[in-house]
């Protein structure tokens, strides 16, 4: 039988070459104390923690991106409220100008719905943001003031004064306006600044977070790979080294042993493979020892049986000379040669 050559030596099972590096990894997981199915099983609940730490920062992504979402809608709706405050009050010059230019008394009643207008949109504000109620405050203040003046001049109006109506709301009500509209484009300015940080924390985080989500991912990628990596390779290479030694012990060379770090059942094996190899080579050295002693006595066997025949043909050649001079002599003494015979004689020949 040709044997090939399978030795440790020649052909051992290696790492790929561009991880070679990862060697002494490997090794490590397959000398650790632990069966194949906690081995695997440790692998799975890592790559289900991996799945579960993205679950979970996806999950903070979310609410984190929600909360600045949130307080962006939250400073979006507030500068709306503040220009609508603001169009209120401008809203009431422009009427109360219209109702003493035209004697229109409908736009009256406008600006009392532009004064109810503005004050619920205060109350609101003061709301939603508790910080800014000192300066609310003051709004309200002033705003308190410019209703006063306009009650003034809407009394004047009804009673027919109207240029007294006209004097006192170019004194006191269009001043305590521009007052209101000042304090109103102060508070839209704070509001769009306010917007335009949290639109900048907001890009902030969405950069921040959008990195960190790829960098985990990319990470946990990578520790997956080198987990299934390690893991596989601890498992392939003793199952590799025995199947070489098995290919080598089926070709008749019975010298083949494995060596396997596992402590788990693939070193088991391993272990019981080299025990059978040893024994089946112990069995192989009796055989041919006791093939050898049958040799001998197949030898012994034969030499005595070829003295056998020589010892017989020796004693029939020594036989058979004499014998026939007998036989020749009897028949010559039956024939008569030296005189007749009687009948004792002739039945004694």
């Amino acid at each position: 039988m040709d044997r090939r050559d399978v030795r440790i030596g020649a052909t051992e099972p290696r790492l790929p070459r561009v991880t070679g590096w990862l060697g002494p990894l490997v090794d490590a997981v397959a000398r650790t104390d632990a069966s194949v199915h906690r081995k695997l099983l440790f692998g799975f609940l890592a790559g289900a923690l991996l799945l579960v730490g993205m679950a979970v920062l996806n999950i903070v992504v979310i609410g984190r991106m929600n909360e600045r979402m949130t307080e962006l809608s939250r400073l979006h709706e507030r500068s709306s409220e503040v220009q609508q405050m603001l169009y209120a009050v401008t809203a009431q010059s422009h009427y109360r100008a219209m109702a003493l230019l035209t004697r229109e008394n409908s736009y009256n009643g406008q600006i009392g719905d532009a004064k109810q207008r503005f004050v619920d949109l205060l109350d609101s504000l003061e709301e939603s943001a508790p910080g800014d109620r000192d300066f609310l405050e003051g709004v309200r203040g002033v705003n308190v003031k410019f209703g006063a003046s306009s009650d003034a001049v809407l009394s004047l109006y009804r009673a027919g004064d109207i240029s007294g109506a006209t004097r006192l709301h170019l004194a006191e009500e269009h001043t305590a306006s521009h007052l209101l509209e000042a304090s109103m484009r102060s508070l839209l300015a704070s509001a769009d600044g306010q917007m335009a940080r949290a639109r900048s924390a907001f890009d902030a985080d969405r950069g921040l977070l959008t990195t960190t989500v790829i960098a985990f991912s990319v990470v946990s990628v990578l520790a997956a790979l080198l987990l299934g990596f390690v893991l596989s390779w601890a498992f392939v290479l003793p199952v590799r080294k025995m199947e070489r030694a098995l290919a080598g012990i089926t070709a008749g060379d019975l010298t083949q042993r494995v060596q396997v770090v596992n402590r788990d059942e693939l070193g088991r094996l391993g272990r019981h493979l080299n025990v059978m190899s040893e024994r089946l080579a112990s069995l192989f050295a009796e055989q041919r020892a006791l093939a050898g002693r049958l040799t001998s006595l197949n030898e012994s066997l034969r030499a005595a049986s070829q003295a056998k025949s020589q010892f017989l043909a020796s004693v029939s050649h020594e036989l058979r000379t004499p014998m026939n001079a007998i036989l020749g002599f009897t028949d010559a003494l039956l024939a008569g040669v030296d005189g007749p015979l009687n009948d004792e004689q002739k039945a004694s020949l």
